[in-house]
């Protein structure tokens, strides 16, 4: 449910031609992360792409959802994913964390 709000509030924020372009690159480095958590080729290239696009505006709000999809999933073992015994030690869920809650300060 809140994934689903996160998602409509970044699609609310009026766009230019250039936040435009940076949207595109986030959204669909996201996008993969979510579709293929298990996929190390893909996740690799996804944080790629969020990293360009956080170069060109760290101010959008996919580059900090995309970031926090890919901390988690480079962090997950094995179980379930909403269980934080099931990730790396430490840093991968802070990261995780921290990314969600400045994609929330972005959108407001």
């Amino acid at each position: 449910m809140l994934r689903s709000r996160l998602i409509a509030a970044a699609l609310a924020v009026p766009l230019n031609a250039a936040t435009e372009n940076v949207r595109a690159i986030a959204r669909q480095a996201y996008e993969a992360a979510y579709q293929h958590p298990f996929d190390g080729r893909i996740l690799e290239e996804a944080a790629k792409n969020i990293d360009r696009a956080h170069s060109l505006n760290d101010k959008e709000p996919y580059v900090w959802l995309g970031a926090s999809e890919v901390t988690l999933a480079g962090g997950f073992h094995s179980g379930s994913t909403l269980e934080g015994r099931n990730y790396e030690p430490g840093s991968e869920l802070v990261g995780a964390r921290n990314a969600a809650r400045r994609t929330c300060a972005e959108l407001l």
